[in-house]
């Protein structure tokens, strides 16, 4: 796996449980990593490269899949506040079918 730039719906993910958190993020030039979660969707967010190790969750959401299973999805800071990872979890640990591609199909949690 390799460093790229979010898609469309991670970086809307990203920004809207930002907002939720009514934190201060710079997304510019944002990177990730897909991480090795059984195809749900889980990214960690890329800063300088340097280690890092998991601080806190600030925000979380959910929405339906198209197979009807929640799936909920937290932004997670490291220990220096910034941007670490975007966790996404469906309930049954199957692969993500659909992710949404508005706000208004999340909901909090």
């Amino acid at each position: 796996m390799s460093v790229r730039e979010p898609k469309k719906h991670e970086l809307m993910l990203v920004q809207y449980l930002i907002e939720q958190a009514e934190i201060q993020c710079d997304l510019i030039g944002l990177k990730v990593l897909d991480m090795n979660d059984g195809g749900m969707g889980s990214i960690k967010l890329i800063d300088d490269g340097s280690k890092r190790k998991c601080g806190c969750m600030v925000s979380d959401c959910r929405f339906i899949d198209e197979d009807n299973y929640p799936v909920i999805v937290s932004l997670f800071l490291d220990e220096n506040d910034q941007l670490f990872e975007l966790d996404i979890w469906k309930v049954n640990l199957s692969p993500t079918i659909k992710f949404p591609i508005d706000v208004k199909q999340l909901r909090s949690v």
